[in-house]
């Protein structure tokens, strides 16, 4: 219990910056039976159950220096549903919720929802945008371009950049708007390239 509530206290401070209400709802990723929920709120009431961690990043490390080019995050998520899955094996969970590809909280939905309920979001706004990492917007929506970071916007250091994928988004928004564009969503799969997107 004490984990699920330090849990619950990193994800405030991570997302304090961030805002929860959306009027549209995203539809998240599912892994091995399991919805995966990153920098977003399941729609339906559900109960916490434990925490897994991870410590494994999706990096490439050059030259034998303690710095990374980030790749992505599907491997640590990867890693944290297979964690879920063995620690949750007689608690029949239903879905992980993270922020940062490091940490997540195990949950199981109350009542009964429908399979397509149980991957329901409300996703986070981060600048006035709407962040869709590996979901969808549950309404439509036209691409207004693609971009991807720099490399030197992609540098982690163990340890030290808890962050980072909130860091790497922010950016993308950054980059997107000193380009000119006129955008109210970002859809990305990996926090290294998005897809920036507007409102039908």
């Amino acid at each position: 219990m004490k984990r699920v509530l330090f849990f619950s206290a990193v994800v405030l401070l991570l997302c304090s910056s961030f805002s929860w209400f959306q009027s549209r709802d995203a539809v998240v990723e599912s892994k091995s039976g399991l919805g995966v929920f990153i920098m977003c709120e399941p729609v339906q009431a559900y109960d916490k159950l434990f925490v897994v961690k991870t410590a494994h990043k999706s990096s490439k490390y050059v030259g034998g220096l303690p710095v990374g080019v980030v790749l992505g995050i599907d491997d640590p998520i990867d890693r944290l549903v297979q964690r879920a899955l063995r620690k949750g094996r007689k608690k029949n969970i239903d879905a992980i919720i993270t922020s940062d590809a490091r940490m997540a909280v195990a949950i199981k939905f109350r009542g009964a929802p429908t399979v397509d309920e149980r991957l329901r979001a409300r996703p986070v706004s981060i600048s006035g945008v709407d962040v869709y990492v590996k979901s969808k917007p549950q309404s439509s929506y036209l691409e207004v371009a693609t971009i991807s970071l720099k490399t030197e916007n992609r540098l982690t250091v163990p340890g030290i950049d808890t962050d980072r994928l909130a860091k790497m988004i922010q950016t993308l928004i950054e980059q997107g708007k000193k380009a000119g564009y006129t955008f109210q969503g970002l859809i990305t799969s990996d926090g290294v390239s998005a897809t920036l997107i507007s409102y039908k």
